[in-house]
C-alpha cells in the first residue's frame, strides 16, 4: 500500500508568518521615519504671516540712529509683529533680525557676520516653504561702518 504525498507543508505556515512581519516592520519603519520628519520640519506660516515678514524686515532697512527712535522704532516693531502674525518661530526669527538692526544702527552692537543672516533667512524661509514666499534678508551694516565709511 502506498501513503498518499498530500501530507501538508509545515515550513508554509511560518514562512507566511514571516513574511507578514517583515512587511509589517517595514512599513512601520517608513511610517516612523514619516512621522519623524515631520515633527523635525519646521512650522509653516501662512502666506499673510510671511508677508508681514518681509514687510518687517523691509522696514529694518530704515530704523532710526537715534537711540529714542531706534527704541520706538522696535516697540512698533514688535507691536506689529506679535499682533498680527500667528507663527511664533517665524515671529522669533523676524524678532532677532530686528534686533541685529536696531542695534547696528544706533552703534551698539556688532553687525552680524553675512553667514548669520543667511542662516537666518534660510531658517525663516523654511517656515514659508507652503505659503510659496521667498523671505529676502538684506545684510545688515553698521552705523558705525557707515559713518567711518563716508569720511
Amino acid at each position: 500500500m502506498a501513503v498518499p504525498s498530500s501530507t501538508p507543508n509545515k515550513k508554509r505556515p511560518l514562512l507566511v508568518a514571516g513574511l507578514i512581519a517583515v512587511v509589517l516592520m517595514v512599513g512601520a519603519v517608513v511610517a516612523g521615519a514619516y512621522l519623524w520628519r515631520r515633527y523635525q520640519a519646521p512650522s509653516q506660516a501662512s502666506a499673510a504671516d510671511c508677508a508681514l515678514a518681509q514687510s518687517i524686515i523691509d522696514r529694518a532697512r530704515q530704523v532710526p540712529r537715534d537711540k529714542a527712535a531706534a527704541e520706538k522704532w522696535a516697540a512698533e516693531t514688535r507691536q506689529m509683529r506679535i499682533t498680527g502674525m500667528k507663527d511664533g518661530y517665524l515671529g522669533a526669527l523676524v524678532a532677532q533680525y530686528e534686533g541685529w538692526a536696531v542695534a547696528s544702527a544706533t552703534g551698539e552692537g556688532r553687525p552680524p557676520a553675512p553667514r548669520e543672516v543667511t542662516d537666518l533667512r534660510d531658517e525663516a524661509n523654511g517656515h514659508c516653504e507652503e505659503a510659496g514666499r521667498t523671505l529676502t534678508f538684506p545684510p545688515i551694516v553698521s552705523a558705525l561702518r557707515t559713518v567711518a565709511g563716508s569720511r
